[in-house]
């Protein structure tokens, strides 16, 4: 593992990574949606804010280009590991169709996953709920193309 992912270490391994990939590219074979999964060491920057971990959400869905999408199908799934939190963002082209809360209740079942020290194969179930929600609403397009990298965002922090 390199030095940039070693605060992953007894999290996830680079094999689970790849996985997680996998899990994504083929959560988008059948929908127009983009799916992007990002993980960083903490939120300590947006300690100021009400609710860091959203507010970094918020930024990191600015940044990886997911609200530049097509057709607003963009959805992050971020996890930021010293706070122990995670957030799930959707764009407005899913939120206009799709009852937000359901994305607590997908949080809650990757908790419950990670919990029991299964942390690759819940969020590769997460991905592949998020695919199929995506699929029944935004199936993919005949001119569809991948418009966001299909790899798990991971960053370590530097001060």
């Amino acid at each position: 593992m390199s030095k940039k992912h070693r605060f992953l270490e007894g999290f996830l391994s680079q094999d689970d990574l790849e996985t997680i990939n996998s899990a994504v590219s083929e959560a988008e074979k059948t929908t127009a949606g983009e799916i992007v999964v990002a993980i960083k060491p903490h939120s300590r920057w947006y300690c100021l804010k009400k609710n860091p971990i959203y507010a970094h959400a918020v930024h990191l869905f600015q940044v990886y280009g997911l609200k530049k999408t097509r057709d607003k199908t963009g959805i992050l799934i971020f996890l930021s590991m010293a706070e122990q939190e995670l957030q799930i963002l959707a764009d407005t082209g899913i939120n206009a169709k799709v009852d937000p809360g359901l994305w607590q209740e997908y949080s809650d079942d990757l908790i419950v996953a990670i919990q029991a020290g299964s942390p690759c194969e819940g969020i590769c179930q997460l991905v592949k709920k998020i695919g199929e929600v995506l699929t029944q609403y935004f199936p993919i397009n005949p001119d569809d193309i991948n418009e966001l990298s299909n790899e798990v965002r991971v960053w370590k922090l530097t001060y």
